[in-house]
């Protein structure tokens, strides 16, 4: 079942479990320092995300 899941298509999914898991751990994020792993995944997430796209502009070019 997950072989026919495309590749470009993961990086998404952990942009999402890493958005969730910033809200989950850290709730809103604010400028102080307790809010610092939630200021970190939410970059996990962005960084998943330009990832993902830079991927699934890789794929459509092939």
């Amino acid at each position: 079942m997950l072989d026919s899941v495309p590749t470009y298509v993961w990086p998404f999914v952990l942009a999402v479990v890493a958005a969730l898991s910033a809200r989950l751990l850290a709730g809103r994020v604010r400028d102080d320092p307790g809010s610092l792993p939630g200021w970190i995944l939410y970059a996990v997430a962005a960084g998943c995300v330009v990832i993902g796209v830079a991927t699934w502009w890789l794929d459509r070019a092939v």
